[in-house]
């Protein structure tokens, strides 16, 4: 841990090659962190959120848990707005009390732009797209009152992040710190869910009981919830699209095109399409030929998209395999569709006569 006590400012100027490939490790240990799916324990959890209140001089508040964020927006407290808020209050005041001694015992402006490289990097690195499909969710499915869903509340994302940027600059760079304010917000980190502070009661949920990703860290889960929580509240999503519950129960290989022509939202029309394939979609749509060469095949399809799809289908003679690529819709022929689909190569480079 860096020293304490020192009264002049560190003058670092950039980061060595060592310390920016640890970046990535601790956006690791954080993303871990983030996305834990265990029971909470409420004894620390509760520890936890009145360690924070007292750091940031709020009263000790009543301690609610909730199975879920969706679980804590349909309490009398969030939907009356009898209480003040205070996510923003307790934000600024934790955030400020560690990031002001690293601004007092470093130079500003290497501060400045230590938080802007390590940030880029972060945002690179940690989860935050569950968690903004999760909040984005919630707005769906409630009513007008949730607008303030966000002023409310203190998700996972923001809290990890940050506790990312202090634990890189307090361990890798040995930036001075006040080691029991540490100690304090990475409690609440480590023990707590989603937050809804208020001024005499802090709602806290639980953590999902299951989180499904795909390789770039969005929720995705094929023919079952991707995020699911104790009491029920779930979100649907194909690679980080959220999907109504009528298509993510149901397994990829068993959409029906048919759902492409009664989808009114584009992007849901986007993600059916790449479900299902156009292969499925020119054999059970009825796509209209347009012209043929050789095993090419052009073919129209109306009503799946914004405009018409213009597909090309080829045939292995071998195999009997069936391909179908998308092609842009100016090409009107077969034969000028199969060159762009090669690159440009005149077909007859590169096909094989049967």
């Amino acid at each position: 841990m860096g020293n304490e006590t020192g009264e002049r400012p560190i003058r670092l100027e950039s980061l060595t090659p060592d310390q920016e490939a640890l970046i990535s490790v601790y956006c690791e240990k954080w993303r871990r962190i983030a996305l834990r799916c265990e029971p909470l324990n409420r004894q620390a959890a509760c520890e936890a959120v009145r360690a924070i209140y007292a750091l940031a001089d709020l009263g000790e508040p009543e301690i609610v848990f909730c199975p879920s964020p969706y679980a804590a927006t349909q309490t009398e407290i969030f939907q009356s707005g009898s209480e003040v808020p205070q996510a923003g209050t307790l934000w600024h005041r934790l955030s400020w009390a560690l990031g002001d001694e690293l601004a007092r015992r470093m130079r500003r402006r290497y501060v400045e732009r230590l938080r802007k490289q390590l940030e880029d990097n972060l945002k690179k690195h940690l989860a935050g797209q569950v968690w903004r499909s999760l909040e984005n969710q919630l707005v769906a499915t409630l009513d007008a009152r949730v607008w303030g869903l966000s002023a409310n509340s203190i998700s996972p994302e923001g809290w990890t992040a940050l506790c990312c940027y202090f634990d890189y600059c307090h361990t890798v760079l040995g930036c001075p710190h006040d080691r029991n304010q540490w100690q304090t917000f990475c409690a609440v980190v480590q023990s707590c869910g989603w937050l809804f502070p208020y001024r005499r009661v802090c709602l806290v949920s639980e953590r999902p009981v299951s989180l499904h990703l795909d390789g770039r860290e969005r929720l995705h889960a094929e023919g079952a919830p991707a995020l699911r929580f104790a009491d029920g509240f779930e979100i649907y999503s194909w690679h980080g699209v959220t999907l109504p519950e009528s298509y993510g129960r149901v397994p990829p290989a068993e959409w029906r095109p048919h759902w492409i022509l009664e989808e009114n939202d584009a992007e849901l029309r986007r993600v059916l399409i790449e479900g299902i394939g156009y292969e499925r979609i020119c054999r059970q749509l009825q796509a209209r030929p347009l012209d043929r060469w050789q095993e090419y095949s052009l073919l129209k399809v109306e009503h799946i998209d914004v405009e018409p799809v213009y597909l090309l289908q080829t045939g292995c003679p071998g195999t009997g395999a069936v391909q179908v690529l998308r092609v842009p819709p100016e090409f009107t022929t077969a034969r000028t569709a199969a060159r762009w689909a090669n690159g440009g190569s005149d077909p007859e480079e590169f096909l094989v006569q049967t």
